[in-house]
């Protein structure tokens, strides 16, 4: 997961929003969401917002981080509105991660916390960890009661979205990997030159995908240089 800086609604929201009257009130399900779609798809820089896989218009859904029919009064609040990948829909619910598995389910909202990434870890595995000591999710569940309280709110996070599935582990162990292989041994520059890459879009106005994932050990191999 990586912070996502709000930008706005587009003006299509807006203008559609102002419609309001004594008569008729704008509901989520009449609204025409191309133009939604695409703002919220550049305002995360084409990832998704919870597994950071790449996504596209046609290949993504709209998430209500409050979920509707429980916070009908944020169903058009854009501050609640995020764009989630629709990969694993139809997969058994092992396979299901992100948006597709969460359903109406509530979460802390990391992803609009500047410090989003300081939450999370990841190991060579491809798996993505609370902050903190331990090496591996299954060690995080066998040691849960000696996680302080925040680790376990970010571990049952990264467990209802299921984002350790196998198909995501296996993704970022890749890039991990290819990283790992493309700067060993380089000077403290590149490595800087790197993470700059990584932390800003491309000039499409893109992120890299999983890029927070790379930021972490970009930044690991930093500290070890300073030290």
């Amino acid at each position: 997961m990586r912070y996502i800086r709000k930008s706005g609604e587009p003006d299509s929201l807006k203008a559609y929003k102002s419609l309001e009257s004594e008569d008729w009130q704008p509901s989520y399900r009449e609204l025409d969401k191309d133009d939604l779609r695409r703002s919220l798809l550049e305002e995360q820089g084409h990832l998704c917002c919870y597994c950071m896989r790449r996504i596209r218009a046609g290949l993504s859904r709209i998430e209500h981080f409050l979920p509707q029919h429980m916070f009908k009064e944020e169903e058009l609040n854009c501050s609640n509105l995020f764009l989630a990948c629709s990969v694993s829909e139809g997969l058994p619910p092992s396979q299901q991660h992100c948006d597709i598995i969460k359903g109406d389910k509530l979460i802390p909202k990391y992803i609009l916390h500047p410090c989003c990434s300081a939450y999370f870890r990841y190991n060579l595995d491809g798996e993505i960890l609370p902050f903190g000591s331990h090496t591996s999710i299954k060690s995080c569940a066998r040691n849960f009661d000696r996680l302080n309280a925040e680790q376990k709110t970010v571990f049952a996070t990264i467990e209802l979205l299921n984002l350790n599935t196998e198909r995501l582990k296996s993704q970022r162990k890749s890039i991990i990997y290819e990283i790992i292989k493309r700067l060993d041994r380089v000077e403290k520059e590149r490595i800087e030159q790197e993470i700059q890459k990584y932390e800003n879009k491309d000039n499409d106005g893109k992120f890299k995908r999983f890029c927070e994932v790379v930021l972490y050990f970009l930044n690991e191999r930093l500290r070890t240089l300073n030290e």
